[in-house]
């Protein structure tokens, strides 16, 4: 698939914008996304991103004590390229993220710090009533040790979201559970506090950005050495195939058309495909949902359901392969009986 795409740049590198002398990028491609991306942010910037995940605890490692937002916005900008999409409209796709995102906490308070007021209160009523409280139970204890934690973490400012998600799941013994419950109503409505709508909000939008300016920074860097990477041969390969002139000489060379292992196809491959089949007029594909191992790269095997359709509506034949030839027939019978059900849906 990639070698193919490179032909088509290093033949048309002109018309593709390139040099003649284009060469694949050296190295992983991943390292060097995340390499731009660290790059093409500025420190303030980079440190107001990472107040607002160590806030927001984004995955959150206990063992190192920190933070990943890098992560995030590496799969936002894989995302975005493996599917076209320019970077500038990365913000529009933020606001629509932040929205959706906050729709499912509901409608924030007014007042945030009268919503932390009321948890400090909370929290010493349910120490005061926990002290006179000696069941016995093991649970007990641990929760009157969590409520004496917070309530000493909440006199020395705000507490983490966490610490509010964490005092609504308290479980003391059943004596116990009438001193906590006001407590945990007041903590289980975390999700209307404005300053956490508006951390959210802040932290969404700079996700975006940040893949927006790493974008920016790889697309330079690879330009200033003349490099694709293999994201690039695809996408450049299917904007060469826009191209009149280019579409006009590949139809005078291109027969057939033959695709092997469609399942592990994304749709921008897919596109790539379907544009070479109508210089062709003639293709073969063959394929397997069963057996799709791409997923993380893009791979859809539910397209092999519209292509089977797709097929039919232009006239051509879909065939099945009634026999197996490598392995034996146990194998396959008890391979057949195990995932019958799980994969009854892809045929």
């Amino acid at each position: 698939m990639h070698a193919v795409c490179l032909r088509l740049l290093q033949e048309f590198a002109i018309d593709a914008g390139l040099s003649p002398h284009v060469d694949i990028v050296p190295g992983s491609e991943a390292r060097l996304l995340r390499q731009a991306l660290e790059w093409g942010l500025e420190p303030a910037f980079r440190e107001r991103v990472q107040d607002l995940a160590d806030g927001l605890q984004i995955r959150w490692d206990a063992k190192r004590s920190r933070t990943d937002w890098l992560t995030p916005v590496q799969d936002v900008m894989t995302l975005a390229r493996s599917n076209r999409i320019d970077p500038s409209a990365l913000h529009a796709m933020a606001e629509r993220s932040v929205e959706g995102l906050l729709a499912l906490l509901g409608r924030p308070q007014k007042d945030g710090p009268a919503m932390d007021r009321a948890l400090v209160a909370e929290l010493e009523k349910a120490v005061a009533a926990l002290a006179k409280i000696d069941d016995g139970q093991k649970n007990t204890a641990t929760a009157r040790q969590t409520v004496v934690e917070k309530l000493r973490s909440a006199k020395k400012g705000p507490l983490t979201w966490s610490d509010w998600a964490r005092l609504t799941k308290l479980t003391p013994g059943t004596t116990a559970k009438a001193a906590v419950e006001p407590l945990m109503a007041v903590a289980a409505r975390v999700g209307e506090h404005p300053r956490l709508h508006a951390e959210l909000r802040e932290y969404t939008l700079a996700v975006f950005e940040a893949a927006k300016q790493g974008l920016v920074s790889y697309d330079a860097w690879k330009k200033r050495r003349r490099v694709v990477d293999f994201v690039d041969m695809i996408d450049r390969a299917l904007t060469l195939l826009e191209q009149d002139d280019v579409v006009d000489e590949l139809r005078e060379r291109i027969r057939l058309l033959v695709v092997d292992e469609f399942q592990d196809t994304s749709p921008v491959q897919l596109a790539l495909f379907v544009r070479l089949h109508a210089l062709a007029q003639r293709s073969t594909w063959v394929g397997d949902r069963k057996q799709c191992i791409f997923e993380f790269a893009g791979a859809d095997p539910t397209l092999m359901e519209a292509l089977t359709k797709w097929v039919a509506d232009e006239g051509g034949r879909s065939e099945q392969l009634p026999s197996n030839y490598r392995s034996r027939p146990e194998l396959v019978d008890a391979c057949s009986r195990l995932f019958a059900a799980a994969f009854a849906r892809h045929g």
